[in-house]
């Protein structure tokens, strides 16, 4: 996905999660994740939070790439905000 929006400077990513928790991930994609003004690292959020609220509201869909979980209890979160899986 970092790949992708890098390359489509029209289209927003908000990535939400613990990144700094994965070395090895991030510092593949320091470039995406720190200089691309269309990706927006937040690190971890509450679900909760006002924080999330705002990115919420903004967005169309949810981007949960994994190859090991069928239905991630987040996924199911952020459906309850109103975000689409995709």
């Amino acid at each position: 996905m970092l790949e992708v929006f890098s390359a489509r400077p029209d289209l927003e990513l908000h990535v939400v999660g613990p990144v700094q928790d994965e070395p090895d991930f991030a510092a593949a994609y320091e470039h995406e994740l720190s200089a691309c003004p269309n990706i927006h690292a937040h690190g971890f959020l509450d679900l909760d939070s006002t924080d999330f609220e705002e990115i919420a509201r903004s967005c169309v869909a949810l981007v949960y790439p994994s190859c090991s979980e069928t239905m991630s209890g987040a996924v199911l979160a952020a459906m309850a905000k109103g975000l689409i899986p995709s």
